[in-house]
C-alpha cells in the first residue's frame, strides 16, 4: 500500500482492487491445487518465489507508468503474486503433514509457526528499514531481486540434491 501511495492519481479503490486480485489469486490456486493434486509437487516450491520476486520488481518499476496501464497491469500482477504465494504454502503444508510422524506433529508445527512469526516480524523490520534507507521503490526492487536470487539458489540446490539421491539409489542397485 505504501508503494501504491507513490503512484500519481491512484485512488483508495485502486489499492482495494489490488488486494482483491491478490486474494482471488490465492483462492484460484487453492481450488486448482485441490483439483489437480499439485499439493505434493516440489516444482511449485521452486517456481513460486521467482514469481513473487518478479512481481515485486514489476510493481516497483511500474510506478511511473501512465495510470491507465497501471490500473490494467497491477491487478494482474497482484493476482499472480497471490497465486504464487499459495503455490508455495499448500505444497509446504502438505509435505510437512505427510513427512512428520504423528508423535512429532505438535512440535514440528509449533516450530514452523514460531519461525513463521519470527520471519514476519523480521521482514517488517527489515522492510521498514530498507524503505527508510533507500526509498520504497528501491526496497521493493531489492526484496524482489533477493527473492529471485533465493529462488534460483534453492532450485539449484534442490536439483543437486535430486541428482545425489538418484546417484545413491543407482549405487545401491548395483551393489545388491
Amino acid at each position: 500500500m505504501i508503494l501504491i501511495r507513490d503512484i500519481k492519481n491512484a485512488t483508495v479503490h485502486f489499492a482495494s482492487w489490488c488486494i482483491v486480485a491478490s486474494g482471488f489469486g490465492m483462492l484460484t490456486a487453492s481450488v486448482l491445487f485441490t483439483k489437480i493434486k499439485l499439493g505434493e509437487k516440489l516444482i511449485t516450491l521452486k517456481i513460486s518465489p521467482a514469481i513473487l520476486g518478479l512481481g515485486c520488481i514489476m510493481v516497483s518499476t511500474g510506478t511511473g507508468w501512465p495510470i491507465g496501464i497501471i490500473e490494467a497491469v497491477y491487478p494482474c500482477v497482484f493476482f499472480l503474486m497471490g497465486f504464487s504465494f499459495t503455490m508455495a504454502a499448500i505444497p509446504f503444508d502438505v509435505l510437512v503433514q505427510k513427512k512428520t510422524p504423528e508423535t512429532h506433529t505438535g512440535r514440528v508445527f509449533g516450530t514452523i509457526n514460531s519461525l513463521s512469526t519470527l520471519a514476519v516480524l523480521v521482514g517488517i523490520l527489515l522492510g521498514g528499514s530498507l524503505s527508510e534507507w533507500f526509498g520504497v521503490r528501491l526496497a521493493f526492487l531489492i526484496s524482489g531481486g533477493a527473492t529471485c536470487l533465493l529462488a534460483a539458489v534453492s532450485a539449484i540446490a534442490m536439483k543437486k540434491a535430486e541428482r545425489k539421491e538418484i546417484h545413491v539409489a543407482e549405487g545401491l542397485k548395483t551393489t545388491s
